[in-house]
């Protein structure tokens, strides 16, 4: 990731990051092109310089794709604003950023992987976002002042021949979901779980402090919310069993979709408890694979895009 950064970010990067001044914030909406370019990258040149397989590339894009599609952020916060917020959200965030915010590194990256996949698309294979990233290197790059605000989306279509204005709309300006049907064609992909069914879910992470299990982001969408749940609430016990940091879980997966279940908790020094109806979520990990039967130009831009150079 670091490394990459010496071409984008110190060589490609916005007008406004440029001369670099370290004594005040500087703010612009570019940041998910800094960051989430160099995350999609950073996976998958090391396959390209073969360091790591493919199969390692597709888990690490399928488990930032589980995550952050399942943010309630991902409604309310478009990747422009992330990247304009990111003084006073991301690097202030608190346990509600959950529920508030998204990354402009994460979901940066998962634009930059529906990006490479739609100009392939466009171009018959022709042309990639490798080439966007050449071309913003030879016209905006060190000496070079920097590129001006929407100068990079701009680049992205003429590499492409074609506008990509619904999808700047919809995905960097606005909060629609993401959709990978167009990257599942293209290199032949397919999505599915490794496992089938639904396992309990109580909408809440957990942290672990001084030996105390606390509670941690409380989900906007989920049981513990309705429960009234609150993030440090120290966590006691489940159904009147004690629990800690190695037994939660367990205790936890043991739990029936659809039941209830009660939390004995602390709440500023006040024992409390909350009664939740447990919930469920789809089991299993999210898993990217090759399809078993790829078409002549899917092999073609699967192996153009991670096969080692």
């Amino acid at each position: 990731h670091e490394f990459f950064h010496v071409w984008n970010v110190k060589r490609i990067r916005p007008a406004i990051l440029g001369p670099f001044d370290y004594s005040s914030e500087q703010h612009t909406k570019a940041l998910w092109i800094m960051e989430g370019m160099t995350q999609y990258y950073e996976r998958l040149w090391v396959a390209r310089a073969g360091v790591c397989d493919a199969d390692t590339v597709l888990k690490a894009y399928a488990e930032t794709i589980d995550r952050e599609d399942n943010r309630p952020g991902r409604k309310v916060m478009s990747l422009e604003d992330s990247s304009w917020l990111a003084w006073t959200k991301l690097y202030m965030a608190d346990e509600n950023f959950l529920n508030t915010g998204v990354s402009y590194y994460s979901r940066g990256a998962q634009v930059g992987l529906l990006l490479d996949a739609k100009i392939r698309n466009a171009t018959d294979g022709k042309r990639s976002l490798d080439d966007v990233m050449r071309y913003a290197a030879k016209r905006y790059g060190w000496p070079k002042p920097g590129f001006p605000e929407g100068a990079w989306e701009e680049l992205v279509e003429e590499v492409a021949g074609q506008k990509f204005t619904r999808f700047w709309n919809d995905h960097v300006k606005g909060t629609k979901e993401l959709n990978y049907d167009e990257v599942l064609e293209c290199y032949g992909l397919e999505m599915s779980r490794d496992k089938e069914g639904f396992e309990p879910w109580l909408g809440f992470t957990t942290s672990s402090k001084g030996g105390h299990l606390q509670v941690g982001a409380v989900h906007a969408e989920g049981p513990a919310r309705k429960a009234g749940l609150q993030p440090r609430d120290e966590i006691l016990a489940l159904d009147g069993h004690k629990v800690h940091a190695k037994t939660f879980e367990d205790r936890v997966s043991e739990l029936k979709p659809g039941s209830d279940c009660t939390l004995t908790l602390f709440r500023r020094e006040k024992l409390v408890e909350g009664c939740l109806r447990v919930g469920r979520q789809p089991a299993g990990k999210l898993v990217l694979r090759p399809r078993k039967k790829q078409s002549p130009t899917q092999r073609r831009n699967y192996r153009k895009w991670l096969a080692k150079r």
